[in-house]
């Protein structure tokens, strides 16, 4: 799933690249998501003047106790950058995402149908598609030999539906929705 996930954002960068016969891009991963088993990559092309388009991916997969968290999310975000350097210093700009996330919670409870009474396992599953209408600021170096650094963080609203235990509920939150420290590469 992973080879699969980095072979078709390598392909859309490519594509892109061609499409808009670019003199920059810069493709690019937030090791903060890494640090916490989100893979995911980004890839920023220039738009207009300071003005730059991001394409984002990002495949969660982990086991975490009793629990079983899966999901992907795409996005992309208009950035401008007020100082008229394309992908470095001050950047702010909206952003729209959408993920989809299952869940599973395995637990023990008493099953009190039988004598004696014994403990079964239960596991009850959910299911969510968000989209996120967000707005982004952060700052961006790069280095000699296109070597690439960045943090940022986004604030927004999320909103969708997410399915529990077969129960339909409509969701809706705002807040923190990136907090990053992104390397890559500027070429």
């Amino acid at each position: 799933m992973i080879k699969k996930f980095s072979w078709i954002i390598l392909f859309i960068a490519i594509i892109l690249n061609s499409i808009f016969a670019l003199e920059k891009s810069l493709l690019s991963t937030n090791l903060l998501g890494v640090a916490v088993g989100i893979i995911n990559a980004k890839y920023e092309i220039p738009f207009k003047n300071n003005k730059t388009l991001e394409f984002a991916g990002a495949i969660l997969g982990q086991n975490i106790g009793d629990w079983k968290l899966n999901g992907f999310g795409i996005g992309t975000g208009y950035y401008i950058y007020p100082n008229k350097k394309i992908f470095k210093e001050l950047f702010y700009g909206p952003t729209i995402n959408l993920s989809m996330i299952n869940a599973e919670y395995t637990y023990d409870t008493i099953d009190t149908s039988v004598w004696p009474w014994t403990t079964r396992k239960v596991t009850e599953k959910s299911i969510g598609t968000l989209i996120t209408l967000g707005f982004d600021l952060g700052y961006k170096w790069i280095f000699e030999g296109g070597f690439s650094l960045g943090v940022g963080a986004g604030v927004g609203l999320s909103i969708g539906e997410i399915k529990v235990s077969g129960t339909k509920l409509n969701y809706g939150s705002t807040g923190l929705t990136r907090l990053s420290v992104d390397v890559g590469y500027a070429w």
